[in-house]
């Protein structure tokens, strides 16, 4: 009954939810790295990047499975941190008919309800479609969101050997900015249900739409080749009010608030190549890799801050919200990021027996360009590097083996925060 990812990443060993920006995103740490403060950890759907900009908490509507890289394993398939990497793999029409409507009922309000559906159109395409509406309450007060999600695909058989796949998604949730709890001389004091925002803020909106096309071929029982090319636009807009950083909560009428908006957008193209080659010979199976990767992601980023808008009173136990200024307030960020990169990497893999030996090394080049328009200052940065990978597994049966590693990875800092 899992509806979000972190719903199954709660049950995973060494994964650890981080700071969520209120409930807007997914954040987690691996193995204590927690990556990117902003677009969380390292993730990846269906082999393409899914991290760069403002995503949605992703959605299990159209998810298959989702597979656990840990440690610099990952760095081979994209930029990671050394914890480890996330791979989503989404839903494939099939060529039988299958469908299916599950409705959800729960607590503080929730309802949910999805669409499965796939079904071959005729002998060569077959479609899924998946779909997905959400409604929710919670135990905090004047929290109410709501989620879509429509998710179609397509899979054509060229012929016995060549395959072109379509995945689209498209998300949309809308809830109030609540940053949580706040301590009252250090110490939790206040009632866990309490609202520290305005009510009147209405909802922050976060829209995502990806578009993934890949082509499939097998060349032979031993050769065989992929290509793919993914976009994914994301934006994030709305009123969103809570205490600065630094201040000092008390007990008091004094309880001031600043109101922020946020606007956010960003597009992220990418591609990826490789060729894959499986030879036996007697007791050695031989599996080499070779890729390519390259994108180019644009982000801009505007913040508009007012201070002092909103009066919390009785914040202890029931507060009350008055409202002392309204509007945008200052231009407190005006950037615009570009990052371009570009990736090749190797992989061989060599089974004898109950011994697994692998070895495989990622060339990685990317450039920054970051803009600031409030003073029309910019920062270009250039950087490259190259991520090894060595390995050695025995498998002692079916259920046990041992294994020996080491590696590293590479994961460039965007230089936008928010």
């Amino acid at each position: 009954n899992a509806v979000k990812i972190e719903d199954v990443l709660d049950y995973t060993s060494g994964v650890s939810r981080q700071n969520n920006f209120a409930g807007m995103w997914d954040n987690f740490s691996i193995r204590g790295f927690a990556g990117n403060e902003n677009t969380g950890m390292s993730l990846l759907k269906n082999g393409f990047a899914d991290n760069r900009g403002y995503n949605a908490p992703r959605d299990t509507a159209n998810i298959e499975s989702i597979e656990f890289l840990k440690g610099p394993s990952g760095s081979l398939y994209g930029n990671s941190e050394p914890g480890g990497t996330i791979n989503i793999v989404t839903k494939e029409p099939k060529f039988t008919s299958e469908h299916s409507i599950k409705t959800d009922v729960g607590s503080y309000d929730f309802y949910r309800m999805a669409l499965d559906s796939t079904a071959p159109i005729n002998d060569n395409l077959a479609y899924r479609l998946n779909v997905a509406t959400e409604k929710k309450g919670s135990f905090r007060d004047h929290i109410e969101s709501q989620r879509y999600v429509v998710a179609p695909s397509l899979l054509y058989a060229i012929s016995d050997d060549t395959f072109v796949s379509y995945m689209g998604e498209f998300i949309e949730q809308k809830a109030p900015f609540d940053r949580g709890i706040a301590l009252i001389d250090g110490k939790n004091v206040m009632n866990p249900k309490n609202f520290l925002g305005n009510p009147d803020d209405g909802d922050v909106t976060l829209k995502n739409q990806t578009h993934q096309l890949k082509l499939e071929h097998y060349f032979s029982d031993s050769w065989s080749s992929r290509m793919g090319v993914a976009y994914k636009n994301n934006s994030l807009k709305g009123f969103g009010s809570e205490f600065s950083p630094s201040t000092e909560v008390t007990t008091s009428s004094q309880n001031l608030l600043r109101t922020r908006y946020r606007d956010y957008s960003s597009d992220d193209i990418q591609f990826q190549a490789d060729l894959q080659n499986v030879t036996d010979i007697k007791d050695v199976t031989n599996t080499l890799l070779f890729g390519v990767e390259t994108y180019r992601f644009e982000q801009d980023s505007i913040l508009y801050t007012n201070k002092d808008t909103v009066r919390v009173d009785n914040i202890r136990s029931n507060p009350t919200y008055t409202v002392l200024k309204t509007g945008l307030g200052s231009l407190t960020t005006d950037k615009y990021e570009e990052q371009k990169g570009v990736a090749l990497f190797v992989q061989d893999e060599v089974a004898y027996k109950d011994f697994r030996f692998l070895t495989g090394l990622r060339y990685d080049e990317v450039r920054m360009d970051n803009v600031n328009h409030l003073d029309s200052s910019s920062v270009k940065q250039n950087d490259y590097a190259v991520s090894p990978r060595v390995g050695i597994t025995y498998l002692i049966d079916d259920m046990w083996s041992v294994y020996t590693t080491s590696g590293t990875s590479f994961r460039p800092n965007t230089g936008v925060d928010i």
